[in-house]
């Protein structure tokens, strides 16, 4: 069975079942979108009808269509392409270039523009796309205008007409000099491709992590199922610069189907405003909402990765942050561990949780292409029908930067059962400024050998935030391990760099595992966030 342990706060499960699943989960966002299937002409089509006017109405109709569909049983699709797109490798298939000029709605006075986006490649799956407006839902079947293909003379105009949609970017229009003047250009806020991932940006950052509609068995003894959109609804948007933009989204799997309806406000602070509906067809006990996955190659606090890069740090994210509904923040530097590492956080009802990308300067990466100090945070606010659940960390060894090898999200406590309906809801902003928290934050952790230790690790976690609490005089230190041995626990305040950094050395004693908690107190609160760390001796 291997080793489970509890800890005040944590539940570690590392066995040997889990294992075996770090083959599977540890690959290219491919290996979810080979497990998603694709139309066929056996497949029924998704319709809810032409009369549809709303995004309410056209959520209502979707969940209808999923709740049907959960009753009868999964029906997946081929992956067939046409012949001319059939065998195209990641630069082929960017030479299928979708046609901006294309997009839909574009000048008009809402700003935003929906580009679909052509299969090919890795993506396979085709998914239907439709416009809702007020005369009804309207179809787009035909790819030719949408995609420019004149690398691909082999192609005839039939094939390039079926060819199909893999998703769809969300665009909006660049402000001009004059309200007058028509849009000088679009700037991609979002693309809806593969699966069911998604990701977004605000303005001024790059693409990096990415979210999921909804995670099935990951992490698990099973293997993981990757749900996928099947489908689309992207409803007109209302004139004005503050109107949102909305779309829902058929899921469907082996294991459950769904709607999930997106309702998005692009640009300076991005934020999706999340509805869903799921049906399970099967009884799942790992179910994993409002998931999203990232990047962690190396870093100042993953010492254990052998490498020779240039860089001090690459990753799209350097921490798990998570509030509890009591107040209490939670930050939980991730790894790139030496075996698949699963952690559950045990804190009752949660206030928020993300990955978040806390360092902004060039010099802690030095990657002029990779940009990964403009990578966002994504942080998840939970809504409704979030009781009782844990929020889990999966970390996964990987021996590139290519691979997105952490995963976070929230693990409902029960079972969700076939015939029962499951609703919910959640806010996403993907930002890179993390919500505020209190006075002491934690800047970095480091870890390295102990001078003298004999094994020993030591361990130098910076805290920062409000300087006449962080550094006063009556700042006590709560520090502990869930195994093995604390020496050498000090801190200093320095008040050039406004920070108060805790230094401390462990014995683990053998210990495979070792949990570690640290945390700035004065008097009896506490004035920082909860540091915790997972240490696994080689």
């Amino acid at each position: 069975m291997g080793v489970v342990m509890q800890t005040p706060r944590l539940w570690i499960a590392i066995s040997g079942a889990v294992a075996v699943c770090a083959a599977l989960l540890a690959v290219p966002l491919s290996a979810a979108i080979n497990q998603a299937s694709a139309d066929s002409a056996a497949r029924s089509q998704f319709a809810i009808g032409t009369d549809v006017r709303t995004a309410d109405e056209t959520f209502a109709a979707v969940s209808k269509l999923a709740r049907e569909l959960s009753q009868r049983p999964y029906l997946p699709g081929s992956r067939k392409l046409p012949a001319a797109f059939e065998n195209l490798d990641y630069d082929a298939y960017r030479r299928l270039r979708p046609r901006s000029e294309a997009a839909v709605w574009k000048g008009e006075t809402s700003g935003y523009e929906v580009l679909p986006l052509p299969r090919g490649g890795l993506f396979r799956s085709a998914v239907q796309m439709h416009l809702v407006d007020d005369k009804g839902v309207k179809r787009i079947v035909d790819a030719t205008p949408y995609v420019e293909a004149t690398d691909f003379p082999a192609a005839t105009p039939d094939q390039l007409s079926a060819l199909g949609f893999s998703g769809w970017r969300l665009l909006k229009a660049s402000e001009t000099a004059s309200p007058d003047a028509p849009p000088v250009g679009a700037d991609e806020y979002a693309v809806f491709q593969g699966g069911s991932y998604f990701r977004a940006i605000s303005d001024g950052l790059a693409y990096g992590l990415s979210a999921r509609a909804l995670a099935v068995g990951t992490a698990s003894a099973a293997g993981e199922e990757f749900p996928e959109f099947t489908a689309f609804w992207i409803i007109k948007p209302e004139a004005g610069d503050a109107a949102p933009i909305e779309a829902v989204g058929l899921l469907d799997s082996e294991s459950i189907s769904g709607a999930v309806r997106f309702k998005v406000i692009a640009g300076a602070a991005t934020v999706f405003d999340v509805q869903a509906d799921f049906y399970p067809r099967k009884e799942i006990a790992e179910v994993g909402v409002a998931p999203m996955s990232s990047m962690f190659y190396h870093g100042s606090a993953d010492p254990k990765v052998e490498t020779a890069d240039y860089r001090p740090e690459v990753h799209d994210s350097d921490g798990l942050l998570i509030r509890a509904a009591s107040g209490e923040h939670i930050w939980r530097p991730v790894t790139n561990p030496r075996r698949l590492e699963v952690s559950t956080f045990e804190l009752g009802e949660v206030a928020g949780f993300g990955l978040m990308q806390r360092r902004r300067d060039f010099a802690s990466y030095a990657d002029l292409e990779a940009a990964y100090e403009r990578r966002p945070g994504l942080w998840v606010e939970p809504v409704s029908g979030w009781d009782g659940g844990n929020v889990v960390l999966v970390e996964i060894p990987t021996r590139d930067e290519y691979n997105d090898n952490i995963v976070a999200l929230w693990r409902p406590a029960e079972v969700w059962k076939p015939g029962e309906k499951r609703s919910l809801s959640y806010r996403l902003h993907w930002t890179d400024v993390a919500p505020a928290g209190l006075l002491g934050t934690v800047a970095s952790t480091r870890v390295g050998d102990a001078p003298a230790g004999a094994g020993a690790q030591r361990f130098v976690v910076d805290f920062t935030g409000d300087a006449d609490a962080l550094l006063g005089d009556d700042v006590t230190l709560d520090v502990w391990s869930s195994t093995g041995e604390i020496q050498s626990l000090h801190s200093t305040a320095a008040p050039a760099q406004n920070l108060r950094r805790i230094v401390f050395d462990l014995d683990a004693k053998g210990a495979d595992v070792v949990e570690l908690h640290a945390a700035l107190r004065a008097g009896d609160r506490q004035i920082s966030e909860t540091w915790l760390y997972r240490w696994t001796p080689e």
